[in-house]
């Protein structure tokens, strides 16, 4: 069937044909959805797959225009696939202030993007997420989950990952333990991490023995875990281990202690989350649980391509486990006075 047979059983013009397979802007949504339906009926291959390079959106929520460890793992996963299968792909960064008012698939359209990969998107409601699936693209979601049809999702068992490294910490005999926090507003996996950890600290009995510092909203993320360590210090000063959100904040902390005269980790431990390329190089190298964050963008777009393609039928939704990696910032806790100055029993 040619595209003027397709015109005119869809009862539109040959235009409108054109600019729905090619995802050009110029057709509502509804009329765009009812010509795809009578293409997809007669088993009609896109052009937007056959003819020219696929073209996927990034999109991301963005406080500020700093790009830190997590989105830049992630990036160049993501550019690692483009380079090698010759995909294109369209940046989107929005404020998280103005998410709910951003026409994402208007951006979409506007810029022919085939399908898009989602990196921050905690403030995009699921109505705005949804729209971009029921207009016919593709989507991932990376670190966060959402139940949308025709939506997938990458994200790491933060909960898991959570009892894991606090698990290391109590092991070590560490029972006097900072969890310092990063920001648990509509971020899924930040809330994971913090409940795993009060998870084991229940167990063990010590929620009286635990500190945890709220989040510190600061341009850094390292700035963050310096400000929020040197708060935990002043507040608890005999605590013999820190729990960081993140390697960032991880590395904040090592300043904070390193100020305060706390050797790592014979004063005091650190462990982070993520994994950072840098971890295995900071003074000393940072015990953490890792993320495979390059592999996860290199997966999510690859799965947005092979939709585009027709290659996959849906795509899949995974979790995936951290893993935990001893380096040289935590060690055995040292046996410390209590507060009043009397030895433990």
């Amino acid at each position: 069937m040619n595209i003027v047979s397709l015109a005119k059983e869809a009862n539109v013009s040959i235009a409108t044909i054109s600019r729905v397979l090619n995802n050009h802007q110029g057709v509502s949504e509804p009329l765009r959805m009812s010509v795809r339906k009578i293409l997809e009926g007669r088993g009609y291959q896109p052009r937007t797959v056959t003819n020219r390079r696929a073209n996927i959106a990034i999109i991301s929520e963005m406080a500020t225009a700093t790009i830190e460890n997590f989105m830049s793992q992630v990036l160049s996963g993501i550019a690692e696939y483009g380079f090698e299968q010759c995909v294109d792909t369209s940046i989107v960064f929005v404020n998280p202030g103005n998410s709910a008012k951003v026409d994402l698939l208007k951006i979409l359209r506007e810029r022919r993007c085939d399908g898009a990969v989602f990196i921050f998107a905690s403030n995009f409601d699921d109505g705005q997420i949804r729209e971009i699936s029921e207009g016919g693209l593709p989507g991932m979601l990376i670190s966060s989950r959402r139940e949308i049809e025709g939506i997938g999702f990458i994200d790491i068992d933060s909960y898991d990952g959570g009892i894991t490294a606090t698990r290391h910490l109590l092991a070590l005999g560490h029972s006097k333990i900072c969890f310092l926090s990063g920001p648990l507003t509509r971020n899924y996996d930040n809330q994971e991490r913090i409940k795993g950890f009060k998870k084991v600290i229940s167990d063990a009995g010590l929620l009286d023995e635990v500190l945890i510092v709220d989040h510190q909203p600061t341009r850094l993320t390292l700035e963050a875990g310096y400000k929020q360590a040197q708060l935990a210090l002043k507040i608890r000063p005999d605590i013999t281990a820190m729990f960081a959100n993140n390697d960032e904040m991880a590395y904040g902390a090592m300043l904070a202690c390193a100020e305060n005269g706390k050797n790592i980790p014979n004063d005091i431990s650190i462990i982070g989350f993520d994994d950072c390329p840098f971890s295995r190089f900071s003074l000393p190298p940072l015990t953490t649980v890792r993320q495979p964050l390059s592999e996860i963008g290199y997966e999510a777009i690859k799965m947005v391509d092979m939709k585009v393609r027709g290659v996959l039928d849906r795509l899949p939704r995974k979790i995936l486990q951290g893993v935990l990696v001893e380096r040289k910032s935590t060690g055995p806790a040292r046996k410390t006075k209590e507060r009043d100055g009397r030895c433990p029993s």
